[in-house]
């Protein structure tokens, strides 16, 4: 019992910080970077998918002067999901969630960030049926993310 614990556990792996471009982030090894279209940098693993997605703020000139919190609603907005979805804080953190129901369902956690010239969406994507495995790795994940102007 105690050997299925710690093996599962493990099975998370060491942790790693990866670069895009500016952005770093901390996750483990066992993530590799893959290419999707669509998404700026793109890492995963045999369980889950992290998206992410840079928006540079000239982009985004016809909203006006955008604050993160209004960055985050407006992403939720043009996404379709404000019937299921809404912005939380939690510390420093802004984020949002949802399931996309398919044969598979599949859950959603969204963080947004700023850096300089740029508001930066990073999305976390696994099956709904192992997502609260995950929940305290995301946030401390999401904790991680830093920019080097």
């Amino acid at each position: 019992f105690i050997g299925f614990f710690s093996e599962y556990f493990e099975s998370k792996g060491d942790p790693k910080t990866f670069a895009l471009e500016e952005m770093r982030i901390t996750l483990t090894d066992k993530f590799e970077m893959s290419e999707m279209p669509d998404y700026d940098f793109t890492l995963e693993t045999d369980e889950l998918v992290l998206f992410v997605t840079k928006e540079e703020f000239e982009l985004l000139e016809e909203y006006g002067e955008l604050t993160l919190e209004d960055y985050g609603n407006l992403v939720i907005e043009n996404g379709g999901l404000t019937e299921v979805s809404e912005l939380y804080q939690e510390g420093e953190l802004y984020y949002f969630d949802y399931i996309y129901e398919d044969s598979i369902d599949i859950y959603y956690l969204n963080f947004v960030y700023e850096s300089e010239n740029a508001f930066w969406l990073v999305t976390f994507a696994i099956s709904d049926f192992g997502s609260s495995d995950y929940m305290d790795y995301f946030f401390e994940w999401a904790s991680s993310v830093s920019f080097v102007e």
